[in-house]
């Protein structure tokens, strides 16, 4: 099982480096943070109903966990509790997504 955790962070957190994304690697979640904030939007919110609009792709606004929610506005948080299939198609999506 951690064997399967490790794969999964890794490979999502290998793909959203390499998408631009600037990543907070996790330690014990089946979550990661990454900063979004070089794809020009200026919420959580409006970059997460533009990726799933574009991309076709669900991701949280973490900035709703935050007593002050403009501290998140410039991440995302994506699950990768996925199968590999899945985050390689993630991945593939959001290479629609340009640098604003």
């Amino acid at each position: 099982l951690r064997a399967r955790y490790h794969r999964s962070r890794d490979r999502i957190c290998a793909g959203l480096e390499r998408l631009g994304f600037g990543v907070h690697v996790p330690q014990g979640t089946y979550f990661v943070l990454a900063d979004h904030s070089v794809f020009g939007f200026e919420t959580d919110r409006a970059f997460c109903m533009h990726l799933a609009e574009h991309a076709r792709v669900a991701a949280i606004p973490p900035s709703v966990f935050y007593s002050r929610p403009e501290d998140g506005h410039a991440l995302v948080r994506f699950a990768f509790c996925k199968t590999d299939e899945t985050i390689d198609e993630a991945l593939s999506r959001m290479a629609v997504l340009s640098r604003r």
